[in-house]
């Protein structure tokens, strides 16, 4: 019984800080792997190799999730109870795109992953549909229109380079 307000407080804050809270945490693990993807092929550290291997999995989940977090997004309802700015909702997932396309640094972790690539384009066209989908919902009213169709373009090639 005690527990219940601070339950409730948490479950609230979580409402607020969902979707920005996997933007930082996508964006933090893709400066992570830019700056420590080189450092995998010169060292031998099973622990260090672990931890690369694990950023790189998880960032593409961080994405995903943050999509899927957006997609569900009341959007064009502005009582929705995430107090977000339906501009920047739309904007992104275009940036999540080239999130997706990963760091240069770092095309593939395992040579067995560039054998994928038959995933990848599924993920690649279900993403650009899941974006889409949220654009056209917002494109009436929305006022960063242009840079994130720009985004969203250059995401998709950096995805695509990926695949």
């Amino acid at each position: 019984m005690a527990l219940a307000p601070y339950v409730a407080s948490l479950l609230d804050m979580w409402i607020v800080w969902n979707i920005r809270g996997l933007m930082i945490l996508s964006l933090s693990m893709q400066l992570l792997l830019a700056i420590i993807s080189p450092v995998r092929r010169k060292t031998s550290n099973r622990w260090v190799i672990l931890m690369i291997w694990a950023i790189y999995f998880l960032s593409d989940w961080a994405a995903i999730f943050a999509f899927g977090l957006i997609s569900n997004a009341r959007l064009k309802n502005p009582t929705s109870p995430q107090q977000v700015d339906q501009d920047l909702l739309a904007f992104w997932p275009a940036f999540l795109l080239i999130h997706l396309g990963g760091p240069d640094s770092i095309t593939a972790y395992a040579l067995e992953d560039n054998t994928l690539w038959m995933r990848h384009l599924v993920g690649l066209v279900v993403q650009i549909l899941a974006f889409l989908n949220i654009l056209v919902k917002t494109l009436p009213y929305n006022k960063l229109r242009v840079p994130t169709i720009l985004i969203a373009i250059a995401g998709t090639i950096k995805y695509g380079e990926r695949t």
